[in-house]
């Protein structure tokens, strides 16, 4: 499962031109302990929670080495404490490359690049996470569907795009549902055989050994 589906193509950056107390802001509202460093469209590097209490501690705000410079410290620039070596995971890359990063690094956000280095969003913990949650149960929070030709809802997963894809249509082979929704045919044929063992559709094989996906009657 690549983490495209997961993406958050709207995520909040900052800009190397952006003040301390601006990073601050956008942290607090954002609710994360660090967010990217962007500039014309590449990734220049993260700025934390870490590197501003390190600024605010370098300019005596934290500290009681020296008077504190308030304004100094408000007017800082993020490109001037941010980190420079920033880590990041290809847009196709996936599930399993995010859970690996957040076991070994411990942040709750990494940047997602496409390939030719342009910063195209980020993936949160809590989405990997739910991912993971996901795995365990089976894909159990799979909807029933809607009405025949309705669109799934904006952000279902591919299960439910083929359980819907299939509810509306009756029957399809898996190549079919590979093709319309882009995914790798054992992908789809392992979702298949998820939705079959919950008794949501049905399966049959050709002479061929060609898996035909079916509505539950």
């Amino acid at each position: 499962m690549g983490i495209s589906r997961i993406v958050r193509r709207d995520f909040p950056t900052l800009s190397p031109q952006d003040t301390l107390l601006e990073a601050a802001r956008k942290l607090q509202k954002c609710k994360v302990n660090e967010l990217p460093v962007v500039e014309r469209g590449k990734l220049a590097g993260v700025f934390s929670i870490s590197d501003l209490a390190a600024a605010l501690v370098k300019e005596s705000i934290l500290g009681k080495t020296a008077p504190a410079d308030v304004s100094r410290a408000r007017s800082g620039l993020v490109g001037q404490h941010m980190s420079r070596a920033p880590r990041w995971l290809w847009e196709d890359a996936d599930v399993a490359s995010a859970m690996a990063f957040f076991i070994h690094h411990h942040g709750d956000c990494i940047p997602v690049l496409d390939r030719k280095g342009k910063v195209v969003g980020a993936v949160l913990a809590d989405d990997v996470r739910g991912q993971m949650v996901a795995i365990l149960a089976g894909e159990k929070r799979v909807k029933k569907g809607g009405a025949a030709g309705e669109a799934p809802a904006a952000g279902a997963t591919p299960i439910d795009q083929l359980l819907h894809y299939i509810q509306a249509r009756g029957s399809a082979t898996a190549e079919e549902v590979a093709k319309q929704f882009r995914l790798p045919l054992e992908e789809v044929e392992e979702y298949a055989l998820s939705l079959e063992k919950h008794g949501l559709l049905r399966l049959e094989y050709s002479i061929l050994g060609k898996m035909k996906i079916m509505k539950k009657e």
